[in-house]
């Protein structure tokens, strides 16, 4: 059972205790299922092989799950209509995970035990509540990681290693993640308890309080972040504890040795990843035109999910696209909505492949992508998945674009089998 997290060996457990004790056990052990997926999801559980059964089986029981709580959550999280590990991760696994992060645990599991629908409703806005602080607290702790890496990041580190009195321990895993989509590096994060005053500047020590952090790492040269962190503790001694796997990790330090660490960590990290290419590598399924999209390929991709680590979205790579018009959404206008049309590229020249229009979104990169407009581009080519958005009764396609690139800077060869196509006149 190495492969199955937490909830998996929970719901192992708890078959084999309703199989020994109910002559119903096994409809008792599916009506276990929507949590079971909601767990895995919410985990990040590898979505392979029994763990994707479990999931997929779980969600289809989600969708008309009984629990009251569940259903709350699903109300809040705008998934009642459509319940799939999209919605989980990003809708409901955040108000849960809120919970623990910010302050007691429990009553994201009394929300899923309950059988009290007044009490359900309940739990349900206080958890969303808290996910609203929790998003806050993200986007300021955020914002000043960005303005610390100004400061003190210079061009040769091979990691990202910050620290910051108040900042909450229970989401600098969520920032330390962000930085890494950033900058790809592995980033370290330390959230200070108030009070506790760090390194060379002390005056007044706090002794023997201890200061938390988070660790996320990149896919390069076999990095195992936490087999880094073994040899750095054999070395060193700088961990108070510390745990974690391959990808992620979190440690408790004195906070005296916060400066330390900040040593440390960078002379580590520059002599086992220095020399190597860190640049962030994008694995793309298939090089697409924008015509093969339909609900037919949607409906192809769809009867492969649940999607999620482990089992990854495909991903798509399209272009030259003519970027048609834009405009950014959002409350902090951080997303851009795009209309995208299909070129052809033949040499130097742009041949429209009709006058079809494709929506696509971007997420969390506006001021990127009004860089790229402002140096005058007005075509991409784009990496991207594929869903289906629905407005008013009316579903459409939409693409979300992951990464896009100057069309000169990708390879023509890619894209040789649709030029021809379109120099012989097939219909694309």
């Amino acid at each position: 059972m190495h492969h199955l997290p937490g909830v998996g060996v929970a719901y192992k457990l708890a078959e084999l205790i309703l199989e020994r004790y109910s002559k119903d056990h096994s409809a008792l052990s599916r009506s276990l299922l929507d949590l079971v997926a909601l767990g895995m999801i919410a985990d990040m559980a590898a979505l392979r092989a029994e763990n994707r059964l479990l999931t997929k089986r779980g969600l289809e029981l989600l969708a008309r799950t009984s629990k009251p709580g569940l259903r709350e959550l699903l109300k809040l999280s705008g998934a009642l209509r459509e319940t799939n590990a999209e919605h989980i991760g990003f809708g409901m696994a955040p108000r849960i995970n809120a919970a623990g992060r910010l302050a007691d645990a429990f009553r994201a599991v009394e929300l899923m035990i309950t059988e009290d629908q007044t009490r359900a409703e309940e739990l349900a806005k206080e958890l969303d509540a808290e996910n609203i602080e929790r998003q806050v607290l993200c986007e300021q702790h955020f914002e000043e990681a960005l303005n610390l890496i100004a400061l003190e990041r210079t061009d040769d580190d091979a990691c990202i290693v910050l620290a910051q009195e108040g900042w909450h321990h229970g989401v600098i895993g969520i920032v330390a993640s962000r930085i890494v989509d950033r900058f790809h590096l592995p980033v370290f994060i330390v959230a200070i308890e108030r009070n506790a005053v760090v390194g060379n500047s002390a005056t007044s020590l706090i002794e023997g309080s201890l200061a938390k952090g988070s660790v996320r790492s990149i896919d390069v040269d076999n990095l195992d972040i936490f087999k880094e962190m073994q040899e750095i503790q054999a070395k060193h001694q700088i961990f108070t504890k510390f745990g974690g796997h391959r990808a992620a990790a979190g440690f408790s330090i004195d906070t005296s040795k916060v400066d330390e660490l900040k040593t440390i960590l960078k002379a580590h990290f520059k002599q086992r990843l220095g020399g190597h290419n860190l640049a962030k590598t994008i694995r793309v399924d298939s090089a697409l035109m924008l015509s093969e999209l339909d609900f037919d390929f949607l409906a192809r991709i769809e009867s492969l999910a649940p999607y999620g680590i482990g089992n990854p979205s495909p991903l798509f790579i399209a272009g030259p696209l003519k970027i048609r018009s834009w405009r950014r959404l959002g409350k902090d206008a951080k997303h851009i909505k795009l209309a995208l049309s299909q070129n052809s590229c033949i040499g130097r020249e742009r041949i429209p492949v009709n006058n079809k229009t494709y929506e696509a979104l971007i997420w969390q990169r506006a001021e990127e992508f009004l860089k790229y407009i402002a140096a005058g581009h007005d075509e991409l080519v784009a990496v991207f998945t594929i869903k289906s958005s629905e407005y008013m009764g009316e579903k459409s396609l939409q693409m979300e674009i992951r990464d896009w690139k100057m069309v000169q800077d990708i390879d023509s060869s890619l894209f040789a089998r649709f030029q021809r196509q379109v120099l012989s006149g097939s219909t694309l």
